[in-house]
């Protein structure tokens, strides 16, 4: 399986999420704690939001390991976004290692990341496939389940000109999730997907944290407050009482120095981060 973050917020410069903290994004590349393996080294990708130039994001990805990316870590000291996706991949046996199947996907104003899988890809994908419309098909340029997710979110959200809110945007999430298993178990009743799924428009969020046909579930957490800092090797989220906030992530792991900082997100919800920094848990029914 995979590790990624998801952050809206304040702008923050990339490298206060990806290399400053001691246990930041790409050090989960190579000592994960929460996985059976410590290792993800099949892959890197980082998208961002520069509203002000235009409202589709910026994605940079490579097919090798994160902590050997110079390039990324240059350049992630000099760029500084409030909408920011970044994921380390741990490549499911038997899907290829290349730079298309790196995340964060991105289609118009969508990035879209997955930590998991769905058994029996091979099977049900031609079935996928041909569910599709043409727009969403011609998306796909790798040969993942995580990007034929994508692929099923883009025909659940409809126009990508159109205007939505939070709930839209958790609403075609759900209706993902829900395909997905319907797929999987046309193949076998008893299929077991692994579903924590991060999507945005560059305007809100949502997570999913979910499993079907299994009591195991791939870790996830949020974290909020009135800013995220990094002094040194510590990142901190402040805290607030307020019921919205000035910073939000959501991460497979942990990033911050303190355990309180971070709740974990419950198992079959989702969690939306609308325009104002307003948070919701809610259940997904799994039938």
């Amino acid at each position: 399986m995979c590790r990624f973050v998801a952050y809206q917020g304040h702008p923050v410069l990339l490298a206060d999420l990806l290399y400053r903290p001691r246990h930041s994004l790409v050090a989960q590349s190579a000592t994960a704690e929460e996985m059976s393996q410590p290792f993800n080294g099949d892959g890197f990708g980082v998208g961002w939001y520069v509203p002000e130039i235009d409202p589709e994001p910026c994605v940079m990805k490579a097919a090798f390991p994160a902590w050997s990316n110079t390039n990324a870590k240059s350049l992630s000291t000099k760029i500084r976004s409030g909408r920011v996706f970044a994921h380390i991949r741990g490549a499911s046996p038997g899907m290829a290692v290349q730079q298309t199947n790196c995340h964060p996907f991105s289609s118009g104003p969508f990035l879209f990341m997955h930590n998991g899988s769905v058994e029996h890809f091979a099977q049900l994908r031609r079935r996928l496939q041909q569910g599709l419309s043409d727009r969403a098909f011609e998306s796909i340029q790798g040969t993942t389940d995580s990007e034929h997710a994508f692929a099923i979110f883009l025909d659940a959200i409809g126009d990508p000109k159109a205007r939505r809110s939070a709930d839209d945007l958790r609403a075609a999430l759900v209706a993902t999730i829900a395909r997905l298993t319907e797929l999987a178990r046309g193949v076998d009743p008893a299929a077991c997907l692994y579903l924590n799924f991060a999507v945005t428009d560059g305007v809100q969020t949502v997570a999913s944290h979910c499993s079907v046909g299994t009591k195991s579930a791939a870790s996830l957490y949020y974290s909020a407050g009135t800013r995220y800092v990094v002094d040194g090797e510590d990142g901190d989220m402040e805290e607030t009482n307020a019921p919205t906030f000035g910073a939000v992530m959501v991460a497979s792991e942990p990033l911050t120095r303190r355990a309180e900082d971070w709740k974990a997100v419950p198992v079959n919800h989702t969690l939306t981060i609308d325009s104002g920094l307003r948070l919701g848990l809610d259940p997904i029914a799994i039938s």
